[in-house]
């Protein structure tokens, strides 16, 4: 394990602080990482690592019933030992943490039969992998909904946190020592250097990190700490006193008394998912040891990544770019992205491991970031102002107004220079929404849809559905609703202005037109016919012409079926009216490159491994992919039918899948190649992007309440919003 199998990021500290008078010196050290996957294609549940050796628990299905085993491999001699564990019917290993003797502790759940009742267990294993004590939690059954959070102290008891606010303490005979239930939610938990169990939690002064009291179960000189630790081993101490807090961004060591900090470990750049962290724990050498899971179609992949501590004069290898490892990141470029998205995060994660070259790293939104608004104004306000990112979220931007400002690239030319970029193998049409001006300056990776299902009863004669054709049916139909059950008059007009929106914002002239004809009757439309009964589902108000409409999402092919299946087959889909017709809009998980990135070609090198077939899978479970061949291999899965053999050991088909709708399950069986057709038919006819000025949408919301509420007529409404947004429009948007 002590192989370097990777290249390298390296990271170097080096700071001094002072406290109060006496100069305190921290010690310099190169973190060098290198990782191993130790089980492949395998049933992993839960892993630990502690006294330099990693703990995990194996299964395997043997006649319809999951074996347990205990496998423990040795970080210094790499030697692996199994033991089969003693699982009994209807119970689940939950949790996994081992003592200072060595003795792992297991938490198990065991269900009734028919699932309704079921307790915890505690179970003592010894060295050789075998269960010599056994105890049901019994007596505080009733107040535990879920334990999610277990570690052991210097004295060998178990801390369990429950419901995230309840701390029960066991000692090494299965007695509850302590049962508090605190009024702060518990957000981590890990150890301290002297072997007390230490807590992280939420107060209104910030996130706190404190040690439990062995005796009284409290926490007791509590820290304030700038960053939000996360999860088990979200709190590591080393012989030194310095303090390792983990977040979903990185590690951070502490240090001078909590006093300083700094990263030394950031995920995304060394190919870690923070969400698929196990584990994280010390060695005697004081290196850092990080153990991943993460699921693939055959199985989890558990990797260990060991970051080797070294000070930087022991530091002589050459990496394989042929740089020196003793620098930041070796010879790797850095490519920054601005990003909340998970997905992205995941193929950056891949791509750092792939990559030779580049490295991506991600500026999200930390969970310390408690307001998204404010973190997403305060990244535009950076980009505006020329900060070095080398790529942005369109999910953050406004990348129309942004490309008008200059500051986004064009991408077209990289789309006609890349050899390897075949339009045949992408949904063009969807690329071609995000054409700006005869440039492309957002790249859709994955994408969904936002339209309109109805029995076709207020299309026109030629099956076309305008704001005309609208409202010559609601003329005389004056108790329809529009939309979907609870549609608000705010949210109906939002809908309607953002799909045609060019039909009151003209980009290419600056010119705004809220004060029209069309604009004040989409007011009065919303108005008059937004959703405001609650009793009847959308479904029941659909079959009884009470409401035209319902709005619906295509995120995938079962999405497309649900809906058929829920509203019949009858249902017409079609787009948002608008003012010359209707429109189905596309919202996309897209990048841009910023004109200022000094790294355009490695931009433009993850924007295409993002879009590669084989990587494409990472959006399937929540849009469509904008790779056709991934397309088809997802249209594949969701058309071949599943069977199973009945009583009468007759094949019958089963659903691959259900959903459920106010309170009942939806079967979604295999799709027919008549709506694998629908599906693809209706992917191709796209060609609008959602594209609109947030401050425009704030500016319609704010003012068109006063319509709403009855405090304003439509005329003066209508020009206030004309004034307001035309003046953003002058002053460059």
């Amino acid at each position: 394990m002590k192989r370097l199998v990777t290249v390298c990021t390296l990271f170097l500290i080096f700071i001094l602080s002072g406290c109060g008078k006496k100069e305190v010196k921290h010690a310099s050290y190169v973190y060098i990482p290198h990782s191993e996957v130790i089980a492949d294609d395998a049933m992993v549940f839960y892993s630990t690592f502690r006294n330099d050796k990693l703990y995990y628990i194996e299964g395997r299905l043997e006649v319809g019933q999951i074996v347990y085993s205990l496998c423990i491999t040795d970080y210094l001699t790499e030697q692996t030992m199994e033991q089969e564990l003693t699982v009994y019917k209807n119970e689940s290993i939950v949790d996994i943490c081992v003592n200072t003797k060595s003795e792992v502790v297991l938490l198990t759940i065991v269900s009734s039969d028919d699932f309704k009742e079921y307790h915890y267990t505690l179970k003592w294993l010894d060295e050789s992998g075998n269960v010599y004590k056994t105890v049901v939690l019994s007596d505080e059954a009733d107040e535990i909904e879920y334990i999610n959070k277990m570690e052991t102290d210097a004295s060998d008891n178990v801390v369990l946190i429950a419901n995230d606010r309840r701390v029960l303490v066991y000692d090494t005979e299965g007695t509850c020592l302590k049962n508090i239930e605190h009024d702060y939610e518990i957000t981590g938990i890990g150890n301290n250097a002297k072997g007390s169990v230490v807590i992280t939690y939420v107060t209104i002064e910030g996130n706190q990190v404190a040690a439990l009291n062995q005796k009284t179960g409290e926490p007791e000189k509590a820290t304030v700490v700038t960053n939000h630790p996360v999860g088990n081993n979200a709190v590591l101490s080393d012989g030194d006193g310095n303090m390792y807090i983990r977040t979903d961004k990185g590690l951070y060591q502490y240090w001078n008394g909590m006093k300083n900090k700094e990263e030394i470990i950031n995920w995304v750049l060394n190919g870690i998912t923070s969400n698929t962290i196990e584990s994280l724990s010390l060695t005697s050498e004081g290196d850092i040891v990080v153990i991943t899971k993460t699921y693939a179609d055959t199985g989890y992949e558990i990797r260990c990544s060991v970051f080797d501590r070294k000070k930087p004069e022991e530091v002589t290898e050459v990496n394989e770019t042929g740089g020196s490892q003793d620098t930041p990141n070796g010879e790797k470029e850095v490519i920054t992205i601005v990003t909340y998205s998970q997905e992205i995060e995941k193929l950056a994660v891949k791509f750092n491991l792939l990559s030779s070259r580049y490295a991506v790293e991600i500026r999200s939104c930390n969970v310390e970031e408690t307001d998204m608004k404010d973190w997403i104004a305060r990244m535009n306000a950076d980009i505006v102002a020329g900060g070095i990112v080398d790529m942005v979220d369109t999910a953050i931007i406004n990348y129309a107004g942004y490309a008008d400002k200059g500051i986004l690239a064009d991408i077209s030319g990289y789309m006609e220079q890349d050899e390897s970029f075949i339009e045949e193998d992408y949904w063009m049409n969807v690329i071609n929404a995000y054409e700006y001006k005869d440039g492309v300056y957002a790249m859709p990776l994955a994408f969904e849809t936002y339209a309109l299902f109805s029995d076709g009863a207020t299309f026109d004669e030629n099956g076309e559905l305008s704001l005309s054709s609208l409202k010559e049916y609601l003329n005389t139909h004056d108790n329809a609703e529009l939309f979907y059950n609870r549609c608000t008059p705010v949210e109906l007009l939002r809908n309607l202005v953002i799909c045609g929106y060019e039909d009151y914002v003209d980009t290419e002239t600056g010119k705004a037109s809220f004060d029209s004809k069309e604009f004040k009757e989409l007011l009065e439309i919303s108005k008059k016919y937004s959703s405001t009964v609650r009793k009847m589902t959308s479904k029941e108000k659909l079959k009884n012409r009470q409401i035209l409409f319902g709005r619906f999402q295509i995120f995938h092919a079962p999405s497309y079926q649900f809906l058929k299946t829920v509203y019949g087959e009858d249902m017409v889909f079609t787009g948002f009216p608008t003012k010359e017709g209707h429109e189905t809009v596309i919202e996309a998980v897209a990048l841009s490159i910023c004109a200022n990135s000094g790294n355009k070609d490695g931009a433009w090198e993850f924007i295409r491994f993002c879009m590669d077939a084989n990587q494409q899978s990472v959006f399937t479970t929540s849009y469509s992919p904008i790779n056709r061949k991934s397309y088809e291999g997802m249209m594949m899965r969701y058309s071949t039918p599943a069977y199973k053999e009945d009583a009468n050991g007759q094949k019958v088909e089963v659903p691959l899948m259900n959903f459920g709708f106010n309170g009942e399950i939806v079967d979604i069986y295999a799709l027919t190649e008549e709506e694998v057709g629908e599906i693809t038919a209706w992917y191709e006819s796209l060609d609008t992007a959602k594209t609109y000025n947030s401050d425009v949408m704030d500016i319609i919301q704010e003012e068109a309440s006063a319509y709403f509420d009855g405090n304003m007529d439509v005329e003066t409404v209508a020009s206030n919003i004309q004034n307001r947004v035309q003046m953003l429009l002058y002053e460059g948007m």
